[in-house]
């Protein structure tokens, strides 16, 4: 009764506007009479609260304070939040100062949020006010500031602030834990903020809570689909000193680099690992045959494939998939089909369709056919349906060799097995046709894919262009023009059709197929070579250098060498002649082809007329360069000839021998 009574007192005090230091002594008096004076100043507290009177406040906290009474943080509130609200930063700092100083207690987040409100969340100011004040933050204030900061994604202003705070109250491993945040995705990594908090916290944080916290950020920026911003982050710490000991760190970067297939930045970081000592487990040799498989890099497959089983590591069947697709696209089909046999001792070990594909595709296309056909079968036996691509690459390869009724059968196959030919199997299918001059099947595949909807092709239309040519029947060739005007042969079936009409002396077709060939993308001055190179083929240099000495054609020194060149490995040594000559004609000296006449002799087999060459040449002024004499001396010994050779610049009678 007493207790209720002196509360009841003390309240009308209170409202009566009794002075502090009369409540102070009434508090006193009450206490005497064992009534807890905490309840008492709490009341008092309330009223100071809702009349704004916080230079009362502040007197009576302090008094609370010397009377051991507890004081709740959530009493300071009200004023901060005032002071914060009227941007008053003066009062704001009295009693934050009040608040860690005086009464020792930790400023939360809500407090930090106040602080930053007074100077419209400029970090950097506020804690030059409050140093100026003489107010130092605590271990619990930074850590709220911390929490803030990493909130609203402000790293940057993090990794500014954290050389001003004395280092052992830093709250290092909270501040690490916040940045390995990024792996749930809750805010854009800032690499470089992240950079200068590591260096900074390396030499006072625990080398185990460090390298944790930038795996698990590695993870995050990488779960981010910002693979290059991990390379970019383990970069510059390996540049700073600092070097990541968790394995699972580099194998996040190295998978995400792979899911991507960005080859040169996965090749890039493989070395940079290399070259700071990072040892390679059996995650990243995985990843390394996965990415070389992908790009066939032949070398790090087998290099990666061979440490694995050193190590004694489970050598599966996607291990061995990944190292035969590598071989196999850096054409190293021998090696492939030497793995391949390997893999067949293994009990129960089956390739993945890709390997087997990319098998069959080089078997092919090295010639070797049976071998593919038998991988075809053993593919099916392994419970391996063959694709799409398996039915094209089989389809492909007999209509280069000519077979077309093998081509024809895999065609069938491929329907029959629900398989849906494309266009590019049509295609291929018709250069079979086409090889032997089948113009009737080709027509009717045509037709075929019409009654599916699908489009006819430029490739097609030049599949049947040299069913045509390969038939003998040229009018027939030019006729396609015509009959699909809007659809055009490849630039190598005009190149083709203009040689026959030339050989043919059809100077008729040769416009013909000239404005046809206008009427495309190709440029005038391309153009008027392909009819200059056709000329040259058929022996008729006079009209070649008709068009040659036309004011509107610029002749492209390169596409002459190129001829001349490409005529030479035909052993074509009439044209590689003419180039040259035509070279001459306009002035320049032939010296880029005189090695291309000497290899057409070569191929021809005419060692009399390799022998004669020098003299041809230094008639028409042109001193052979000693790549010529080299070349020749080993071609002679190519074809058993070994003469005493006179190279030019020589004193008379001196023999020179020549090797390479």
């Amino acid at each position: 009764y007493l207790s209720r009574a002196g509360g009841v007192v003390f309240k009308h005090m209170i409202i009566a506007g009794k002075s502090l230091d009369f409540l102070f002594s009434s508090l006193t008096t009450l206490s005497v009479l064992g009534i807890s004076p905490q309840t008492l100043f709490e009341e008092l507290l309330r009223l100071q609260i809702q009349r704004k009177l916080w230079e009362d406040m502040k007197t009576t906290v302090l008094e609370m304070k010397k009377r051991d009474c507890v004081i709740k943080l959530h009493y300071i509130y009200p004023p901060l939040a005032d002071f914060a609200n009227e941007k008053d930063i003066e009062g704001f700092s009295i009693w934050l100062s009040l608040l860690l100083e005086d009464l020792k207690l930790e400023a939360d987040s809500v407090v930090v949020e106040f602080a930053l409100r007074v100077v419209d969340g400029d970090s950097k100011a506020l804690l030059k006010h409050l140093n100026e004040k003489g107010v130092q933050f605590t271990e619990g204030t930074i850590k709220a500031l911390v929490n803030i900061l990493c909130s609203q994604k402000q790293y940057d202003v993090l990794a500014d602030l954290l050389p001003n705070f004395d280092k052992e109250l830093i709250p290092v491993k909270h501040i690490l834990v916040k940045l390995s945040r990024p792996q749930r995705g809750q805010y854009e990594v800032d690499i470089d903020s992240l950079l200068k908090i590591y260096t900074f916290l390396s030499p006072i944080c625990d080398p185990n809570d460090l390298f944790s916290s930038i795996h698990n950020a590695v993870s995050g920026i990488v779960h981010l689909s910002q693979p290059l911003d991990a390379v970019t982050l383990i970069t510059n710490l390996f540049e700073k000193g600092i070097v990541p000991k968790r394995s699972g760190t580099y194998n996040y970067i190295l998978l995400s680099l792979n899911k991507e297939d960005n080859t040169d930045e996965f090749f890039k970081f493989v070395r940079l690992m290399k070259q700071h000592g990072i040892p390679f487990d059996d995650h990243h040799h995985r990843q390394i045959l996965k990415m070389s498989a992908k790009c066939g890099a032949s070398l790090p497959a087998q290099t990666a494939f061979n440490v694995l089983k050193k190590n004694g590591d489970k050598v599966d069947s996607s291990t061995f998939s990944n190292l035969i697709v590598a071989l196999c696209k850096a054409k190293k089909s021998h090696a492939a089909v030497r793995y391949y046999d390997e893999a067949e001792e293994i009990p129960n070990l089956h390739l993945s369709a890709t390997a087997y594909s990319h098998l069959i595709q080089a078997l092919i296309h090295s010639g070797n056919i049976a071998k593919a056909t038998a991988l075809k079968s053993k593919m099916k036996q392994d419970g391996l349906t063959p694709g799409y691509h398996i039915y094209n690459v089989f389809i492909e390869g007999y209509s280069k060799r000519g077979d077309v009724e093998k081509a024809k059968a895999e065609f069938d196959d491929m329907k029959s097995a629900n398989i849906t030919p494309s266009d590019y199997t049509y295609h291929k299918l018709m250069e079979g046709y086409a090889f032997h001059g089948d113009v009737t099947s080709v027509r009717e595949l045509i037709n075929d894919i019409k009654g599916h909807g699908m489009v006819v092709s430029k490739e097609m239309i030049s599949a049947l262009v040299d069913a045509y040519l390969n038939h003998d029947d040229l009018d027939g060739a030019i006729g396609v023009l015509e009959e699909e005007p809007s659809i055009r042969p490849i630039l190598s079936v005009y190149i083709r059709l203009i040689n026959r009409c030339e050989e043919q002396d059809r100077n008729d077709l040769t416009q013909q197929v000239l404005r046809s060939l206008e009427s495309t993308e190709i440029s005038p001055n391309t153009v008027h070579h392909i009819h200059i190179f056709a000329l040259l083929r058929s022996g008729k240099f006079d009209e070649a250098m008709n068009i040659v000495r036309d004011e509107n054609v610029h002749v492209n020194l390169d596409h002459v060498i190129t001829f001349g060149k490409n005529c030479a490995l035909v052993g074509n040594t009439d044209c590689v002649r003419s180039a040259m000559r035509l070279l001459r004609e306009i002035g320049l000296k032939a010296y880029t082809l005189h090695n291309s006449l000497l290899k057409a002799h070569a191929r021809n087999n005419d060692i009399e007329s390799m022998l004669s060459i020098r003299k041809e040449l230094e008639a028409c002024g042109e001193q052979p360069q000693q790549s010529f004499h080299t070349l020749l001396d080993r071609l002679l010994k190519q074809h058993s000839q070994e003469p005493p050779y006179i190279a030019a610049g020589t004193e008379t009678g001196s023999t020179v021998q020549l090797n390479i």
